[in-house]
């Protein structure tokens, strides 16, 4: 958790958002891969669209950003 905080926003419990490009997105799933105990833990990623992102809803802040591919983890 501490080292997925340094990439995006935390906004659950096992929750976090990120706006990644392509490089950081690689970087960030070479080193969950390396982290993780494949016997043990569950981690899953997933791509928002730019369609999802555009039809999301949010409350309160930080507002969402198209810059880039947008992903939850």
């Amino acid at each position: 958790a501490k080292y997925l905080e340094g990439f995006g926003y935390r906004v659950q419990k096992s929750v976090f958002e990120f706006q990644l490009n392509s490089s950081q997105f690689k970087q960030l799933s070479i080193k969950i891969s390396t982290l993780c105990t494949l016997q043990t833990d569950n981690i899953r990623v997933y791509t928002l669209c730019q369609n999802c992102v555009e039809k999301s809803l949010t409350f309160g802040t930080p507002q969402l950003s198209l810059d880039q591919p947008y992903y939850l983890v």
